[in-house]
């Protein structure tokens, strides 16, 4: 099981061990740590003797279960025993390793369980050695201590403080401050607060900010799994887009926590809002306008729906918000061009610019980065369908006073 204070997630491939019943072992790791940004990765290295078999390095976002990767490895009548490493990598740097060195080849398929706990975190141990519940021991793993590989695709050792023995990684299936799913977030934690709206009989509270790195890894590292999802959302990821991830005008790393989240579908930005006990930003029929628009337009409200109007004023100002004519090619930190406010109020940030925002008609409003000025204002709006993550799409929430 898992605490508040802890967070799992798994990942998963299979060693295809060379021999007459082409035997498999199972590696299941799982790792104890809350993360709030993107500076965590893990590290998995198979060798077999001194043949490197695989080593890769996934950063926090993209791990999942499962993920399945099929590994050749050695001939059948190899001697040479394989060795599994898995080191949690925080800024680079190794926090934790965890070894696992087979003195067998199979003749059953089994599980191997790596856990990467909070307790060996700084301990480093003698070469044949491995840190198993904040103490070094051997690092040799036998055949007998293994489970039959049922097909499952989570395991628990209870090794980890947060660990209970019952069967893997938790998962979040509802909202903040339900079980397994972590605490709410308020503005003591984050940069973002809500701004309660009421204008013309319409009542709502808005995010004064983008939903950061920081807040959508917290999610993340509860494992969501959400049972209540969009009816359009059934069964579609709730991850940022690995591919996405990896384009050039994405801010990685340190430094980044603060900067808006990019890469996500609408589906697991709506998802998202529901964790957090919100929504996205919806439509106010009476008006045809949706909230996001009355939030941006604030007391210019009354002229909607005509002319460019921007948070700041009517008609677009060069270098207030983060545009094309910035020349920055990605996001800034949530709220941090202050100059960028208005609308309803000064605290109400990157209502123009940064990145596009989903809302709950599956359009993003805004403009971004790379936007020219005359797609950055409160009316500026593109639709698409709700598979698609982009570089320059991030979102806020809305919610109900």
């Amino acid at each position: 099981m898992v605490s508040r204070a802890n967070s799992l997630w798994g990942l998963l491939f299979l060693l295809l061990l060379g021999g007459c019943g082409e035997s498999t072992i199972r590696v299941l790791i799982y790792r104890e740590f809350k993360t709030s940004d993107n500076t965590h990765s893990t590290r998995i290295q198979v060798h077999r003797g001194s043949s490197a078999k695989h080593d890769e390095t996934k950063p926090t976002s993209t791990v999942s279960l499962p993920n399945t990767l099929l590994l050749e490895n050695g001939e059948p009548d190899s001697t040479e025993k394989i060795l599994v490493t898995v080191d949690l990598l925080i800024n680079g740097t190794v926090e934790v390793t965890r070894k696992a060195r087979l003195d067998f080849d199979p003749d059953r398929d089994v599980i191997l369980p790596m856990p990467v706990c909070a307790s060996c975190k700084g301990i480093v141990c003698e070469e044949k050695q491995t840190c198993i519940k904040g103490s070094c021991q051997s690092y040799v793993v036998k055949e007998e201590n293994l489970p039959e590989d049922e097909g499952r695709d989570n395991w628990d050792t209870g090794e980890c403080t947060g660990g209970g023995g019952g069967g893997g990684p938790t998962i979040c299936t509802g909202k903040c401050d339900d079980a397994n799913c972590g605490e709410c977030l308020t503005d003591t934690w984050i940069v973002l607060d809500y701004l309660e709206v009421e204008k013309q009989g319409i009542t709502f509270r808005i995010a004064a900010g983008e939903v950061t790195q920081k807040q959508f890894a917290y999610w993340q590292d509860t494992n969501p799994q959400p049972a209540d999802v969009h009816a359009d959302c059934v069964g579609a990821p709730v991850a940022p887009d690995d591919g996405c991830l990896s384009g050039p005008s994405v801010c990685k790393g340190a430094g980044c926590e603060n900067h808006p989240q990019v890469c996500v579908s609408w589906c697991a930005a709506e998802a998202y809002c529901r964790w957090a006990g919100k929504r996205l930003c919806g439509d106010y029929q009476q008006l045809g306008v949706n909230e996001w628009e009355v939030a941006c337009w604030g007391a210019a409200m009354s002229e909607l729906p005509y002319g460019d109007h921007y948070p700041y004023g009517q008609g677009y100002q060069t270098g207030i918000c983060n545009g094309k004519d910035n020349a920055l090619g990605t996001t800034v930190a949530t709220r941090s061009l202050t100059q960028c406010s208005g609308g309803l109020t000064s605290d109400l940030r990157d209502m123009s610019g940064n990145v596009s925002e989903w809302t709950a008609d599956k359009s993003y409003r805004g403009g971004h980065f790379d936007s020219p000025g005359n797609q950055m204002h409160c009316s500026s709006r593109f639709s698409d369908s709700q598979g698609t993550a982009s570089p320059t799409i991030g979102f806020r929430c809305c919610s109900d006073l």
